[in-house]
């Protein structure tokens, strides 16, 4: 597993490369006295060869120096010794762990040995995302990778709220794609009395309580549908059976209701006792019970608005891409595209300067007077020009 810390800007006496514990060189042992630095008393309680190897491996410091452009600091667990003290190193850590006293040793010994990478943040690479989405900006501080996807980066400072949110986030948007007119997330997880007693404001009567906490509840006026979307870049929900299932029922069919109850762990797989390191309380169970209640307006009728609504679009369209949008509605109506099709269109777009993000726009507004053929020519334009 790797996390990431990320800075404002690393030192330039530290060398970006791989880092560990300092070894011990035969010279060293050599010229080194012990009878110097310890006494006859010590050397009976502790042998020669501990006090050497305390005394010698004290330092962190660069094992292999990597050249080139991205400034980075790559420690790893393997090279550390089962020695996680930070020490007179500190200034390694550029202090990312002064909140967190255990917090280096926690992250190197999960999943049985990680790695930390701290890196400068212009060097951060560009394949690494936000968890806010592509106008996220990155705060210096500790970061783990989304076990589904290792190039999305979630902090550790508050990531019990934010996976919680980006799940939610995630659901609600499936769910208005799809035509929501109301949605209800409740969480509902049973709590023992023993856990809550510790907050003074809250009194148990028994063993085991039921709390209800709202966390998401909206309404919407009549809006679009379009499964795909309620598809796109998912990485929590197909976790989530009764949402997949949701998803189908309207896809499939014209379901108006889903109400459901979900176990939802908010680690999503992630060590515990890492996303503890940014949690105020350290006892949360992250295993938790939502219910999730979503009615839904009759998506016939949602389609029916739509084609007046992108009727507009389609008359205002200019001769060539009226022309393209027939030449697309022709091979939709026939539910078929054979290879001179599709190299006609490529052709006809590429002679008369049609751009391939206009050209998916026209096929969006064939997709909007026949919604059951969503998709049918998706990747066709992607060799065009921007």
């Amino acid at each position: 597993m790797n996390y990431y810390g990320i800075v404002d800007k690393l030192k330039a006496e530290h060398k970006s490369g791989i880092y560990g514990r300092k070894k011990i060189a035969k010279e060293e042992i050599k010229s080194f006295n012990l009878s110097d630095l310890v006494s006859i008393e010590m050397l009976a309680l502790v042998s020669p060869w501990v006090l050497i190897t305390k005394l010698f491996r004290d330092d962190i410091v660069i094992q292999a120096e990597e050249k080139g452009e991205e400034r980075k600091l790559v420690f790893v667990n393997e090279l550390l010794d089962n020695d996680y003290s930070i020490g007179k190193n500190e200034d390694l850590f550029y202090g990312l762990f002064d909140a967190f006293p255990k917090g280096f040793e926690t992250i190197m010994k999960s999943y049985g040995g990680s790695n930390l990478i701290i890196y400068e943040r212009e060097s951060l690479p560009k394949t690494k995302k936000h968890f806010g989405g592509e106008h996220g900006k990155f705060n210096q501080g500790l970061y783990c990778t989304h076990p589904k996807n290792d190039d999305l980066l979630i902090p550790l400072a508050n990531s019990k709220e934010l996976i919680e949110t980006l799940i939610l986030e995630e659901t609600i948007r499936a769910y208005v794609a799809l035509g929501a007119k109301r949605i209800l997330i409740e969480d509902v997880t049973e709590q023992s009395g023993q856990l809550k007693g510790k907050y003074k404001a809250v009194s148990v009567d028994s063993s085991v309580s039921h709390s209800k906490k709202v966390l998401r509840e909206k309404t919407y006026g009549q809006g679009i549908f379009k499964p795909e979307v309620a598809k796109r870049d998912n990485l929590f929900i197909h976790d989530f059976p009764h949402i997949v299932s949701t998803i189908k029922g309207r896809t499939d069919g014209n379901q108006l209701i889903a109400r459901d109850f979900a176990n939802v762990n908010l680690s999503i797989g992630l060590d515990v006792g890492v996303l503890n390191l940014g949690s105020v309380n350290i006892d949360y169970n992250y295993n938790r019970r939502w219910y999730f209640e979503v009615e839904f307006y009759d998506k016939d009728k949602i389609k029916f608005n739509n084609k007046f609504e992108f009727q507009s679009e389609i008359e205002n369209l200019d001769k060539v891409e009226k022309e393209l949008f027939e030449i697309i509605k022709k091979i939709y109506e026939d539910g078929k595209k054979t290879k001179e099709e599709i190299k006609h269109i490529q052709r006809f777009c590429i002679e008369n300067n049609v751009s391939r993000d206009r050209a998916t726009e026209i096929e969006k507004l064939v997709e909007s007077i026949m919604p059951l053929k969503k998709g049918f020519l998706s990747n066709l334009f992607d060799n065009l020009k921007k």
